[in-house]
């Protein structure tokens, strides 16, 4: 058995990995290489990887490895699901409002399945930093109109399967027609329809929390007191957004989500030290529950790993609906299917361009740009065959951009997954059934406009704070229908009640 104040440390060339028992947790920190090219973190070595596995098995049977908990009663620990943007703004903002008040109880894990930050959705995106792209893509029209979201999917549906090769692959939204026997699918156009017809009132204002949401992102990401974020330097390039009227935003930029993320997450660590674990490699197997309060006591992970918390925060993006399905609660999230095409150009455009069919273009530098767009709904979305490029949308965005940039030569194409909510506005708040779950989730196409604004917000709920916006359009609430699929039914959130009541 290894001694309560005992720490293990097992040195390799520039690597450390340290497991403290007083705190029960291990803590893997690799110092950053000199070279420029080089960003975030780095992997062990096959050799380190060895040394760490013997010393897991060897004392396996030890609760400092199996089992992650609160090192005193006072502590106020906070599990957060997920490693993209939302999550490390959450873990970000909760540690940075403990260090303005000297408060050293606060501590944050981070779990993510992924074996490092940002390897989901906030991997790659189109680079877009664009508060005047406000509108919600599903408030598009319904009936009429070139971009009508039915005449989009009745020729993607129907009329594409039988078109000819030469026929253009362009209607913005998409959707295969094996995705009609998805049952979550229908969950989510069950509640895009009560949503914009049912509570239509609060539908129209949606574009405007949209709006606000990313305001106060660029507001976060500009914020000179936050010596944390100014200390990124993520590829932010584009000097405004212009519309295809020719309109110019300059209140709008681009930037590189992954790069932010990446180094975020390692600033994180070297500022917070001992405040902060990642976990990574894990995702969730098992919740507990609290007998009588209404809460979530721990979670286990994929490698039996025991985590107990006084919070819960689920940002899981694209997994956010299975893993909330799993426990009872509503989060109608799902996975909507998207194209990225960087290419090489010899025109010199200072600002991220739209284009039509919905397509947008973003400068990176360099003489090169960064082509998004399109919104295809699958039939499994995680299914090897739905991960892959789809050749003829890919190369009817690149057909999009060809008429900006005749020249363009492409260097890569990718495509990824959004997680889209039935409004188009993230769920951002607490649980109304469970006192310790927090929701930083469902941030469509537009989460590196949000994410930092959405991990501040959340934090300012859960320090119950007055919050810079208003809180009310983005509560998790919007989705309930008094059912918990056979979890006993609990009382509101008393902390869902204020902000449903408040307003800045």
């Amino acid at each position: 058995m290894i001694p309560q104040t005992s720490t293990i440390i097992l040195s390799g060339s520039r690597r450390i990995l340290i497991i403290d028992a007083r705190i029960n947790s291990s803590r893997c920190l690799i110092p950053r290489q000199n070279s420029s090219s080089s960003r975030g973190t780095r992997f062990f070595s096959t050799s380190v990887k060895r040394e760490i596995t013997n010393i897991s098995k060897k004392y396996a049977s030890t609760s400092s490895l199996s089992i992650l908990t609160r090192s005193s009663t006072d502590e106020q620990h906070t599990v957060i699901l997920g490693c993209g943007i939302a999550g490390l703004s959450v873990a970000h903002y909760l540690l940075a409002a403990a260090a303005s008040t000297n408060n050293t109880n606060m501590r944050v894990t981070v779990l993510d399945q992924h074996p490092g930050p940002a390897m989901g959705t906030s991997r790659k995106n189109g680079q877009l930093l664009c508060p005047s792209l406000s509108y919600s893509w599903v408030a598009m029209p319904i009936l009429f109109g070139k971009d009508a979201l039915l005449r989009s999917l009745i020729n993607s549906t129907i009329a594409r399967p039988f078109a000819s090769s030469s026929t253009p692959a362009a209607p913005p939204v998409t959707m295969e027609p094996r995705a009609l026997f998805d049952p979550k699918l229908w969950q989510f156009g069950m509640q895009w329809f009560r949503r914009r017809f049912i509570q239509a009132d609060d539908f129209r204002n949606v574009n405007q929390a949209i709006g606000s949401l990313m305001h106060y992102t660029m507001k976060c990401l500009d914020d000179e007191d936050d010596e944390l974020v100014q200390r990124i330097s993520y590829d932010r390039v584009a000097l405004g957004t212009q519309l295809l009227d020719g309109t110019v935003h300059t209140s709008d930029s681009s930037g590189d989500i992954g790069i932010f993320c990446t180094e975020l997450q390692r600033l994180l660590v070297d500022a917070h030290g001992d405040r902060i674990d990642f976990i990574f490699g894990e995702g969730v197997s098992g919740v507990h529950y609290g007998s009588n309060d209404g809460s979530i006591t721990d979670v286990t992970t994929t490698k039996k790993r025991t985590v107990s918390a006084d919070q819960f925060v689920v940002a899981l993006g694209t997994g956010s609906t299975d893993f909330c399905q799993s426990i009872g609660v509503p989060c109608p999230v799902y996975p909507v299917k998207g194209y990225l095409v960087t290419f090489k150009s010899q025109r010199d455009v200072p600002y991220n361009l739209m284009l039509p069919s919905k397509a947008f273009c973003a400068p990176m530098g360099g003489g090169k740009y960064r082509l998004s767009g399109f919104a295809d709904f699958v039939a499994d979305p995680f299914a090897k065959d739905c991960l892959e490029v789809d050749q003829d949308r890919a190369q009817a965005l690149i057909e999009v951009a060809k008429k900006e940039f005749p020249d363009l030569e492409v260097v890569d194409i990718d495509c990824g997954f959004r997680p889209l909510s039935p409004d188009d506005c993230p769920l951002i708040g607490p649980s109304s059934k469970y006192q310790n779950l927090f929701y930083c989730t469902g941030h469509g196409s537009k989460g590196w406009s949000m994410g930092l604004g959405s991990g501040k917000l959340l934090t300012d709920i859960m320090l119950k704070k007055e919050t810079s916006i208003d809180a009310k359009p983005y509560l998790p609430n919007r989705f309930d229908l008094g059912r918990t699929s056979g979890i006993p039914k609990r009382k509101n959130n008393p902390l869902m009640e204020q902000y449903l009541e408040t307003s800045v």
